[in-house]
């Protein structure tokens, strides 16, 4: 008796299963996940939708300008300091880099309220966006080189996929976040607080993520 023929969708589903069960069933998959979309999150909720507000207040929108600058010359820093690093990373310090995004948020929070104004404020918050830039950067060359070093082929883009869909999807989590929990507590309350859950999702994946060490490129 002859099998029914199988349709592109149960590949499809196939393949999705497939992929989620290995990224929850390992570990540190599953931490670079949730670091993916927390510091999206967190980015997009705290530098994107609340700092221009805070910008507004304070430095003004030229000044927001230059935090951006920063943040982009840093995380150029990071890409070409990651080429320059030759040794073995503990995948643990590549996602305890991320915890940098706190600096901008708590900089920001502490103008929010007052506690730094003028151009104090722009200057550290301008350091602040440079110090991320490059150490996000950093966590995620080394994160994305564990996933192509430690994930087998067949499995690689379905993974890959996820990692992505993790990403894009802390976007929009962050931008309608924000709202609501500066509506209640401020913009001076929604930084901190932004700060602390990324924080204590960055201490859950390192903890997740076991003792592996990301291996350099292979010599060619």
């Amino acid at each position: 008796m002859s099998r029914p023929p199988v349709r592109p969708s149960d590949w499809l589903l196939g393949d999705l299963r497939d992929g989620f069960g290995y990224v929850v069933g390992t570990r540190w998959l599953l931490a670079c996940t949730m670091i993916n979309f927390v510091t999206m999150a967190g980015f997009a909720g705290g530098l994107q939708v609340l700092a221009p507000l805070v910008a507004d207040r304070t430095f003004g929108r030229t000044g927001y300008g230059l935090l951006g600058t920063a943040q982009l010359v840093g995380a150029l820093a990071g890409t070409g300091l990651a080429v320059l690093i030759k040794d073995r990373i503990p995948l643990r310090l590549a996602i305890a880099w991320s915890a940098s995004l706190v600096l901008p948020l708590l900089v920001l929070g502490a103008g929010a309220v007052g506690l730094i104004t003028g151009t104090a404020l722009l200057v550290a918050a301008a350091f602040a966006m440079l110090a991320a830039g490059v150490l996000m950067s950093l966590s995620g060359t080394f994160r994305g080189l564990a996933v192509q070093r430690g994930v087998p082929d067949d499995r690689l883009g379905r993974v890959s996929s996820y990692l992505t869909v993790a990403s894009v999807g802390g976007i929009p989590v962050g931008e309608l976040a924000v709202g609501p929990l500066a509506a209640g507590l401020g913009l001076g309350g929604a930084y901190p607080v932004l700060a602390a859950v990324v924080l204590l999702c960055v201490l859950v994946a390192v903890v997740q993520a076991g003792a592996g060490a990301v291996r350099p490129p292979r010599s060619r």
